[in-house]
């Protein structure tokens, strides 16, 4: 390859990650929607598949769920060749999830097909628009993107939850949780300490999910919502966040342009200068 082709792959692998991972270029702008919905529908697919009792509607489905596997199979190897890092990526956060989406379609039945239930951590994809306030329609405020990140990690909780609860239950003779909204509940109910025993995990599996759940929901949700109290108490405060390159303090008055700890200059930008 010489060095005029090896411009282009590169300025085409460039290119390629921008569209893949930003919305600052047209491109991204178009696929990154596309994408959101392709993986919004692929985890409503998800629970679609446990309502199904006719067995020609299994066959769309499985027919469809397919095509998801596909795609993103084909979205992972894009985002692998665009990466200048590739081994970061396949070891990297996004890099399993996107590996998990994808890899348990591939289990065959047995004692492994449980292993499908991971196809849930589809919902993890929507953590790359969550990364920064910058989205589709425009830039969300830096409380408005905690907010949606509150609400995700509860949905994210919910879904995941409630999904290896049905896998483990509900093939259970005898067993209370026949359905994934049935799980639901019982999640919900969980989490809210509610706790009204009209549905519980009868197997180990489903009770260890329980106990995993419990802790994720006392870790997680605070978490975020902590997140969200200190960004409303600086805002309260009139504060504005500016790294001091000096001492590393965050939070200034509205009108500083010194550091009111070690007196360097911050730096403050404003609109219209």
């Amino acid at each position: 390859m010489n060095s005029h082709e090896s411009y282009q792959e590169t300025n085409f692998r460039r290119h390629l990650f921008s569209a893949l991972n930003t919305v600052r270029t047209l491109p991204g702008k178009i696929l990154q929607p596309f994408l959101l919905c392709i993986n919004l529908y692929a985890c409503l697919h998800f629970v679609v598949g446990t309502t199904i009792q006719d067995y020609r509607w299994m066959e769309v489905h499985y027919t469809i769920e397919w095509i998801i596997v596909i795609w993103f199979t084909c979205e992972y190897l894009l985002r692998l060749y665009a990466q200048p890092k590739r081994l970061s990526f396949v070891f990297s956060f996004h890099g399993i999830i996107d590996l998990l989406s994808i890899a348990p379609s591939f289990v065959a039945d047995g004692n492994l097909i449980y292993l499908k239930a991971l196809r849930t951590l589809r919902i993890l994809r929507f953590l790359r628009y969550l990364a920064d306030e910058e989205f589709f329609f425009g830039t969300l405020t830096k409380m408005g993107l905690q907010v949606v990140r509150v609400v995700y990690t509860l949905i994210t909780l919910i879904f995941i939850s409630s999904a290896a609860i049905y896998e483990c239950e509900n093939l259970l003779r005898g067993g209370n949780i026949a359905t994934y909204f049935d799980a639901v509940y019982f999640t919900v109910i969980t989490l809210s300490t509610v706790g009204y025993g009209d549905y519980t995990p009868l197997t180990h599996a489903g009770r260890f999910v329980t106990v995993v759940m419990i802790f994720s929901g006392v870790i997680f949700i605070p978490w975020q919502a902590g997140k969200l109290m200190r960004i409303i108490l600086v805002l309260s405060e009139d504060k504005r966040e500016v790294h001091c390159k000096k001492c590393g303090l965050t939070r200034h008055d509205q009108d500083a342009v010194h550091c009111k700890m070690c007196g360097d200059e911050i730096y403050q930008e404003y609109d219209g200068v």
